[in-house]
């Protein structure tokens, strides 16, 4: 269920809106399983984010269990450095803060026309994991930093899946975050991921649909929504019709001048 992490940098409206892009099959798995797909946090795809943690943690996958043997003393041997076997150990789940949809993260999660987004708030999203009883879930709000000149929060073991370089600030990425205890790293092979559940009902408000998107693809994510019992509302985006509302607006704003 959600703990509340003292550390953790929080919005300040549990109002705030958040959206969740994903592929067809992701929302699919999310509505069958009920559950919210977390990523091994050294498994994740972002290029760039990937050499920051191994520039961090100072290991690639494949070297996890030499480092599991002896972290005291790298410890030792740098005090400020971070135990790898965390990079292990926690598995984040990925949203965005933005009151309204964002072009750019259409662009940046979908592979295809064929995508979803789910929308809902940052409160709506602690009380969903309500359901989940094997362990705590924090959420907090991702830094932007420079880190050649930025000093970086290091008082808390999960800072480095809080803070990316600031070219990402664009994202406005909010994480919910699961830590593993007392797990033997030298035995393997370990989970690419987790599926954390969640009441659904709780958690989506509104369903959208790619504004690239064909109308029968639109058609078929309420169909299977309706099926698999979410009665939720599917949205067409219309970001990408003149029909939009702002860009009605901006028309006649013109057409005045």
């Amino acid at each position: 269920m959600f703990k509340d992490h003292p550390k953790f940098k929080k919005p300040d409206d549990k109002n705030a809106i958040i959206w969740r892009y994903m592929d067809f099959v992701g929302f699919v798995s999310l509505l069958d399983k009920k559950s919210l797909y977390f990523s091994k946090a050294d498994e994740l795809q972002d290029p760039y984010e990937d050499k920051f943690a191994n520039a961090v943690f100072g290991h690639r996958i494949g070297e996890t269990k030499k480092f599991a043997k002896e972290p005291k003393k790298k410890a030792e041997q740098r005090p400020d450095a971070v135990n790898p076997a965390d990079a292990v150990l926690t598995y984040v789940n990925c949203w965005h803060i933005n009151h309204i949809e964002s072009t750019s993260m259409w662009q940046v999660y979908l592979k295809s026309d064929e995508g979803v987004a789910i929308q809902s708030t940052y409160g709506k999203l602690k009380q969903s994991f309500s359901a989940y009883a094997k362990g705590d879930v924090c959420i907090g709000q991702v830094g932007y930093l420079d880190f050649a000149v930025d000093p970086v929060p290091k008082d808390y073991d999960e800072w480095p899946f809080l803070y990316k370089r600031s070219s990402f600030s664009y994202e406005r990425e909010l994480r919910a975050i699961v830590r593993e205890e007392h797990v033997d790293l030298t035995k393997g092979p370990h989970e690419l991921g987790k599926y954390i559940s969640v009441n659904l009902d709780m958690l989506i408000e509104k369903i959208y649909v790619s504004p690239a998107a064909p109308i029968w693809f639109s058609e078929l994510v309420d169909s299977i929504t309706g099926k698999l019992g979410l009665a939720k509302k599917v949205i067409h985006s219309q970001l990408a019709s003149s029909a939009h509302p702002a860009e009605k607006a901006g028309e006649e704003w013109f057409n005045k001048k």
